[in-house]
């Protein structure tokens, strides 16, 4: 009797160790890389592509939107800014043309700042950085619902390492 209950509970413990372990896989976020209109960024399969105006590229998930659009350095250069700015210089514009006055911030190889804003009594998270490509500079926008910031934040900081303009 004393075997059998050994089998049995062995069983079991194999039977869970073997369900969680094929769930996990199951349910596992695959990469997707995306390469829309000069604009490379590497997500998760739960991303897809949609419209929206005034932007370049906007791409959105159920709980996350990514929002980048593409200022060729002829266009700024009626404001003072060219090819030879930096991302510092872009930033503060990005920032000013907002109405904000966020501290830029220089971690993880990223130039970024950081804000929450009230939009229809819904308060959202931003995390938005800029790159500098070989004509233009980029703004990207990440964004959520303020109550998903902290699970979403590192998200957006490994997402836009993996940006490439």
């Amino acid at each position: 009797m004393k075997n059998k209950m050994i089998i049995v509970v062995v069983f079991l413990i194999f039977f869970m160790i073997g369900f969680l372990g094929v769930r996990g896989f199951l349910t596992q976020e695959k990469e997707k890389a995306f390469d829309l209109d000069g604009f490379h960024i590497t997500l998760i399969d739960q991303f897809q592509e949609e419209e929206m105006d005034g932007v370049t590229v906007y791409l959105e998930s159920d709980y996350v939107g990514i929002a980048a659009y593409q200022e060729p350095f002829t266009d700024l250069e009626i404001i003072g800014l060219n090819k030879n700015s930096t991302l510092d210089e872009y930033m503060q514009l990005v920032i000013q043309n907002n109405g904000g006055d966020e501290e830029i911030k220089h971690e993880n190889d990223l130039t970024y700042v950081e804000y929450e804003k009230e939009i229809d009594g819904e308060t959202y998270y931003y995390f938005v950085t800029t790159f500098k490509g070989e004509d233009s500079f980029w703004g990207v926008i990440f964004f959520t619902l303020k109550d998903n910031k902290n699970t979403y934040r590192d998200d957006f900081i490994k997402w836009a390492q993996s940006i490439e303009v």
